[in-house]
């Protein structure tokens, strides 16, 4: 993995938190879905709020990584950006992210009673509640409102970048391109105008 370029160190790391994150949100869903109003272990609850968000975060964070490298390698060429170093850095720092933004979850969840006379419905379900604390629920809701609004622009910033620098790449090298085939028939016209001369010679002077 030492002399692994970016891509093929990121992306296998990013698969496998897909992967995760797809199998754990999923079975997540299907047993909430499965125990809409019988959810009664707390502790459960909790944990698996917190596990939540990190597989709902992590994978952003090294996608965001993955932004930024390019930037760093296309738009900026730093090679620092290639080293083990920074890769490993990184991830840690995306790792920390995602625990920090995720571990507020489990202290706005829990077990919040449901009563249906309607449907003779009594039960627990899983989630957040409107009651209680507002305060710490509404900032955490708006720190991760503003993350998903950071990242988001962060990616549009970063590859807006990234797709004019490659675009004004290939213009710069398709002028050279042009210019090179033009002085190509120009070579090769005066070549052919020095032979047309050489044979317009009379014999006397060859």
């Amino acid at each position: 993995m030492k002399n692994s370029s970016g891509e093929r160190y990121f992306i296998p790391i990013l698969a496998a938190c897909d992967l995760i994150a797809t199998l754990y949100l999923g079975s997540f869903a299907i047993y909430n879905l499965i125990n809409q109003v019988t959810y009664s272990n707390y502790v459960l609850c909790k944990i698996t709020s917190c596990f939540y968000g990190l597989a709902t975060f992590v994978p952003t964070c090294v996608l965001l990584i993955i932004a930024i490298q390019r930037y760093f390698k296309i738009c900026m060429n730093l090679n620092h950006s290639n080293t083990l170093l920074f890769k490993r850095v990184s991830l840690v720092l995306a790792n920390l992210c995602s625990v920090l933004v995720a571990m507020p979850l489990p202290f706005v969840t829990k077990l919040i009673p449901v009563h249906s006379s309607r449907y003779r419905i009594t039960g627990m379900r899983c989630g957040t509640s409107s009651k209680g604390n507002n305060l710490a629920r509404n900032v955490y809701f708006i720190v991760v409102g503003l993350f998903v609004v950071v990242t988001v622009t962060t990616f549009i910033v970063l590859y807006a970048r990234i797709a004019y620098s490659i675009f004004r790449h290939f213009k710069k090298r398709r002028h050279q391109n042009d210019k090179k085939g033009k002085e190509a028939n120009i070579e090769e016209k005066n070549v052919e105008n020095n032979k047309e001369k050489q044979e317009d010679f009379p014999d006397e002077f060859t």
